[in-house]
Formats: structure tokens, sequence, C-alpha cells
């Protein structure tokens, strides 16, 4: 199959260029626009365009998070509203992306809809998805369909609709003027930590440090490291202070990214790359600043020196096994996606159900509070027949919708990225430090405010060669963890190498 470029896209579909700009922060104001509200409708005469597929199936391919749990738990909405079922394919990332993989490049896609999270998936594989520009014209959120529902969104079309940054890091790829899905969920990284454990030791630490060992918006990466340190001292009701996702490639990655944004460093490394942008097929040098490279030289000592006071079993976790240290005890603190708060918080899945507190990220020596983020978006394959690419539009249209959202959301944990989910839910006042209701939900919030000057937002390099790009950083920061680098510089000088080679500079 010929995959899609922009130009002949925007030929064979009159499509127009358009300019897009930087969301405002969330402020919390009503949406005055249809297609807004957690009680949305369709109107008596746009009825018919949402169920003009009654009877029939779109088939989704997605990963195993809480999202699209929550998305897959709300479906039986999306068949009232249409008439049509969903069924759903939950993978974990590996087995996805190869799937998604194996589906398009055969030419023949069975899936109608692909989970798009965009640095293992996107960066490598957009082409074969189909600008949604085609569908819809993203600045005013009209339809360019006349048989698919006119779905206006806000005033200012559908960029502001969703959360600050999600329609550029989930939906585009290399060129602003196209969107290839549209945002679904997110996951921000959070800190989590024993509150119990603060509230028997705290005084104690604070006797020592001279300072709170409480984490909050002050709290930097070596106040964190002292934490742990005291904990694995002082503390016998846990195994370990602090728990990392360090296992190899991504988990590992995702740290060192964070740290490098927390540190100061540029353009994710890259000399090319701006880090806001939808990325870079040609990303440059990487490490060419010399300022850069002694900043990363920090990071990498300061990685290595975590080793002291974190579980040895970091070095083997993911996500899943770093927030099931922490439900089932072993550790005292964890940076991990606030998604696993409802595990933490189970009373039937964790043993520390109602003892853990939350903040955001440390700061570095930058001052910048990073934290890894995924912002994924929903996709639809270009080689599926024009009636099977509408079916998925439907879907794609409800699942990042209001209504799709909103019950994902508050019945499924799901994790929004609809301004109006958080609106509404700031409405009830469930976003409160002491809500009862979604304790994680109110950290989003503050996390995304956080971000007015787009400092915290960390998520990779956004790069076509991004899964040689995992193998290679990945590669190298396991094995300096390991102790089977000498020093940190030689460390860098060979991902430098290596990356500069794998990009031809």
């Amino acid at each position: 199959m010929k995959r899609i470029s922009r130009r002949d896209f925007l030929k064979t579909t009159g499509a127009t260029a358009v300019a897009l700009s930087f969301p405002s922060i969330l402020t919390g104001k009503a949406q005055a626009a249809e297609y807004a509200g957690i009680n949305w409708k369709p109107s008596a005469d746009e009825i018919k365009k949402w169920r003009q597929f009654e009877g029939e199936t779109v088939y989704v391919l997605t990963e195993n998070t809480p999202p699209s749990v929550g998305i897959r738990g709300a479906a039986s909405d999306f068949t009232k509203l249409t008439g049509m079922k969903a069924e759903f394919t939950l993978e974990v990332m590996d087995p996805l992306k190869e799937k998604i993989f194996l589906d398009l490049r055969g030419g023949d896609p069975k899936f109608h809809v692909n989970y798009s999270q965009p640095r293992p998936i996107g960066c490598v594989i957009c082409e074969y998805w189909t600008p949604i520009n085609k569908f819809v014209d993203v600045k005013t959120g009209k339809s360019r369909m006349p048989d698919l529902p006119d779905v206006p969104d806000t005033p200012k079309g559908l960029h502001d609709a969703f959360m600050p940054l999600h329609p550029e890091q989930g939906c585009q790829y290399y060129d602003p003027e196209l969107w290839y899905g549209l945002p679904y969920d997110t996951a921000m990284g959070m800190l989590f930590y024993r509150k119990d454990l603060v509230d028997k030791y705290g005084k104690k630490f604070e006797d020592q440090y001279a300072k709170p060992m409480k984490p909050d918006f002050n709290t930097t990466w070596d106040d964190l490291y002292d934490m742990a340190d005291f904990i694995n001292k002082n503390c016998d009701e846990v195994d370990s202070g602090l728990g990392f996702h360090m296992a190899q490639n991504w988990p590992i990655n995702q740290d060192y990214t964070a740290f490098l944004m927390s540190w100061g460093v540029k353009k994710e490394g890259f000399s090319k790359i701006e880090h806001y942008e939808a990325g870079q097929r040609n990303p440059g040098p990487y490490l060419s600043d010399p300022q850069d490279y002694e900043k990363a030289v920090e990071v990498l000592e300061y990685m290595k020196k975590l080793q002291d006071v974190i579980h040895p079993d970091s070095k083997i976790w993911d996500w899943g096994g770093l927030g099931t240290a922490q439900a089932t005890g072993k550790i005292a603190m964890q940076m991990n996606c606030g998604e696993f708060c409802p595990y933490v918080e189970d009373p039937n899945e964790s043993v520390i159900a109602g003892k853990a507190g939350y903040a955001v990220a440390p700061k570095g020596p930058a001052g910048i509070h990073a934290y890894e983020v995924g912002a994924s978006g929903l996709s639809i394959p270009a080689a599926l027949p024009l009636k099977e690419q509408k079916k998925a539009w439907l879907f794609v249209l409800w699942a990042t919708g209001p209504v799709g959202q909103w019950e994902a959301f508050t019945k499924y944990y799901g994790t929004p990225v609809r301004k109006t989910a958080y609106e509404e839910a700031r409405k009830r006042g469930w976003l409160k430090e002491d809500a009862t209701f979604r304790k994680a939900q109110h950290l989003w919030i503050q996390e995304i405010q956080m971000v007015d000057h787009l400092d915290g937002f960390c998520l990779g390099p956004k790069i076509p060669t991004y899964s040689q790009y995992l193998d290679i950083a990945g590669g190298e920061l396991s094995k300096w963890i390991a102790g089977q680098t000498p020093t940190p510089k030689q460390c860098l000088d060979n991902m430098i190498s290596r990356l500069n080679r794998l990009h031809k500079v």
C-alpha cells in the first residue's frame, strides 16, 4: 500500500492548511458550543447520521491500560448512540505494536481503530493512517462529509476541546497541519508516597535533615534521595524507600528523558528537535551542545546514585511491576503513572489502601518538574474502504467525545483528555486534594496547570527511528546502571556514536 504524504493528502482532499495555536491553560469555564458538555445528545436530524451503520461492528485494537478498559466498559453508550457494536482487542504494548504494524503493512486492515501511542507506534507507522482532516476541519470542528454528523466542538474547533498539548503530542507527526487521529487518553507521572510513614517518622527526619519529609511542590530530586535513604535506615514497614521502573529500553528511557528535562537539557538532547512540536524526521546530532552533554553526565551520575537507595528489583520493573510493588507494601515511594492510583487505593488489591499520598514530580537543578506523559490518540487505517473509515470515525468521535470520556472517567477510571470532563469534575468538587473521589485527579489538573510555559511535558523524542533509538539509548542506560560501563561519559559517548550513526550525522 502507498503511504500518504502531506502533499498527496492535501491534493486529493482539497484540505487547506490550518494554523494551530497552543491552547490556553484549562480555566474551568463552561463551553458554549454544541457537542461540548457531558449531557450532549444529537439533534433529531443528526441522529440518523450517527445511526447510519446500525447493526454493524467496529473492531478496536488498543492497549490494556485503565483508560482503554474504561472505554470498553462504557461501550454500551456507543451502541445506544449508534446501533453499532464495538469489539475490543486489548494487548500489552509490545504485542500491540506488532499487531498494529502487521495489520497496517499488510494492506488489508482487520481493525477499524488503532491505539496510536505516539512513540513506539505513531512515530514509526503514522503514514498508514488517514489524516482526520479528511473527515473534519480541525479548526472549526465542522464535518467535511455530508453523510457524517456535523459536530462542531468548541468555537475554536477541535484543538481547544482537549487538554493542553495533547493534540500536538498525541496526534501530530512531523507536520502540524495533519492530525492522525484525535486525543484519547493520557497517563501523567506523579510521585506516590506512604502517608502513614510520613506521619510516623516525619519528626525524626526533620530533626536530622532540617526539612520536611512530606513531598510537595518544592521537593527536589536530592530531597527524594534523602527521604528514601532515611526510610531504608529507619523503617521496617517496607523493603525499600523508593522504587523506579528501570527495565531496559522504554521504562528506563522514560526516567532518563524526564531527568534530562529536569536538569535543563534542551530538545530531548537532539540538535534539531523542538520538544513541543510534532517531531522531527531528521533529529540531528545527539548531545552536541557541550552544556547539555555535561548536564546529561550529571543525570547519569544521579541515576547511578539512586541505585544505593531504590529497590534492587527496579532494574527489571516496568510500570505494572512498580505499581504492584507499591500496592504490596514493598516500597514506600514510587514515580509512576497516576492511573495506578485506583489499584493502590483498592482494599481488595492493595495492602496500603488509604495510606497513600500523592505529589507532583520532584524538580531538578533547572527548577523544572519534568514528568512522563503518555498522550495518545485513536487513529484510522488509510487502507480501509471509505465506508469502514466512516464507521471508525464515528467510534473515534464518541470515544474522544464528552459523553464517552465522562462515562469512562466516572465509572471505570479512564483518564480523560476532554476539558469538559475536568470542568465537570471541578464543578462537583472532585479535584480538591482532600476529595474522596478520584484522589489523583486533582494532581493531573495541577500538573497540567504547571506546564503553562510548556516546561514539564516529557515524552521522549518523536522520531521515525524511535524503536531503534530505544534499543540504543535504553541498552546503554541499562549497561551503565548495571555497572557494565565504567563511566557516565563512556555511556554517553557510546550512545552518541550509535545514535549519530543511526541518523547518518
